[in-house]
């Protein structure tokens, strides 16, 4: 009888639900990988679709009945090993942004979009620019293609210009220098009397000039400034204003990065970042009920994976509590 093989769309399928990973061994196998029947030749269905490397498949095949030394692989083995691989890979697209935004230019990004559609740093800058607006893209026009500016730079800073319900330009343009502060986009040097835009500020830059809605947005800001004489009452196009606050430190960067995966070096479990409180930063566990909580100020530091993008958070050993729902 002919051998049958799986559709394209199946494969398809099939290989973005492991990213590409042996669901026997758990290795990345990119090209090197084949999608092994796992129970007879004749079922092309997806539930009898595994991908496995080379390797793998030469053990699975390669048991001989006539000679039985050692344990052969199991139909029902084979699917177990095959579902946790698709779980762990599809635990996090299934984490979503929640539907908030308090600016049109973070409505895109924030209203049911899934975390594995943007790049992590991306998040980040449309986190920002979501809860602060304009201020947030207008502190880099102070920096231009440079990494520095004066601190004497009051240009943003004039209480004339109208931004919509906050009461003045001045006050949320204040307000979103302090949050960079806080959030290490920028740092002062006093020694040189500058402001100095940090590798992550660097990296919130290229974001914001790399997208063509923040893009437009930037320019049309500049031009805005450009011609804007100081101290003439005007209204500035499209404004909304900052009104949320943050606590300055872990706590404040954790807020920012609320709803996303995490890693919490030490324990095996992906978790997502589900609330953050002065006195304690939840996590919940994406493949168990478990929850994990902790004090902000235990927490020693923060990190991202380069690979994955994953934040990393870095705890003293002894301050985490753990607690499963019923």
């Amino acid at each position: 009888m002919t051998r049958k093989e799986f559709t394209r769309e199946i494969a398809e399928r099939v290989l973005i639900r492991c990213r590409r990973h042996c669901c026997v061994c758990g290795k990345f196998c990119g090209t090197k990988i084949v999608i092994h029947h796992i129970d007879g030749n004749e079922d092309n269905s997806e539930e009898n679709a595994l991908p496995v490397c080379f390797d793998c498949h030469a053990e699975i095949n390669n048991y001989t009945e006539e000679h039985p030394l050692g344990r052969k692989y199991q139909p029902s083995e084979l699917k177990r090993l095959r579902e946790i691989t698709f779980r762990k890979f599809a635990a996090e697209p299934e984490v979503l942004i929640p539907g908030v935004s308090l600016t049109e230019y973070g409505k895109g990004f924030h209203d049911g979009a899934n975390l594995i559609e943007k790049r992590v740093i991306s998040q980040l800058v449309w986190n920002f620019i979501a809860r602060h607006g304009d201020f947030g893209i207008e502190i880099l026009l102070m920096f231009g293609d440079d990494d520095w500016c004066p601190m004497t730079d009051e240009t943003f800073y004039d209480d004339q210009v109208i931004t919509g319900t906050m009461a003045s330009q001045h006050d949320g343009h204040e307000h979103a220098w302090d949050v960079g502060l806080n959030l290490g986009f920028w740092f002062v040097d006093g020694d040189k009397e500058q402001l100095v835009l940090s590798k992550r500020g660097r990296f919130f830059r290229e974001a914001v000039l790399g997208n063509a809605d923040l893009r437009s947005r930037y320019d049309n800001l500049a031009t805005f400034w450009k011609d804007t004489m100081w101290g003439t009452r005007r209204e500035k196009p499209g404004a909304r204003p900052a009104d949320m606050r943050y606590t300055p430190g872990w706590s404040g960067w954790l807020e920012i990065e609320k709803y996303r995966p995490v890693k919490i070096l030490g324990q095996l479990e992906l978790f997502v970042l589900t609330s953050v409180e002065p006195d304690e930063v939840e996590v919940q566990s994406v493949e168990s009920q478990t929850k994990l909580t902790f004090s902000p100020q235990n927490l020693k530091e923060l990190e991202y994976e380069e690979e994955s993008g994953l934040m990393c958070l870095s705890v003293d050993d002894g301050a985490i509590r753990t607690s499963q729902e019923r």
